[in-house]
């Protein structure tokens, strides 16, 4: 049996967007709190018995989600390309937060979950 730790943490962001091609409302602009649902896991914990530090992972996720306070999401690269939908965003914050915790083998991105309101939500993951 593989033994593993998890850890969550939750931030957010205020921010507009509209999707492209999209037949509803949501083709036009308007605005969303964002929560920023991220897991990590691993097999093993450091000397203070801590997978990683809560307040080092939230560092991690605020300077990711930062460019996009107060900003529409759609001038923001590669969200300028792509549709700022839920989905595509928790796959780039999983990516982009796989990227700087790269240098911690012993420490993977498990889940993201993106939510822009309190009924719906979108996770990326791997298996």
């Amino acid at each position: 049996m593989r033994i593993l730790f998890e850890l969550k943490i939750i931030e957010h962001f205020d921010s507009a967007h509209y999707l492209r091609e999209y037949a509803g409302k949501c083709k036009n602009v308007h605005g969303h709190t964002w929560n920023i649902e991220v897991v990590v896991k691993g097999e093993s914990l450091n000397e203070l018995g801590l997978l990683i530090d809560f307040t080092e992972l939230k560092k991690v996720v605020k300077g990711l989600i930062k460019p996009f306070d107060h900003q529409l999401i759609n001038e923001i690269p590669p969200f300028d390309k792509i549709n700022p939908t839920s989905e595509n965003l928790a796959r780039y914050f999983y990516y982009e937060i796989k990227k700087v915790l790269a240098d911690r083998p012993k420490l993977a991105v498990s889940r993201v979950r993106v939510s822009e309101s309190q009924s719906t939500a979108a996770s990326y993951y791997e298996e």
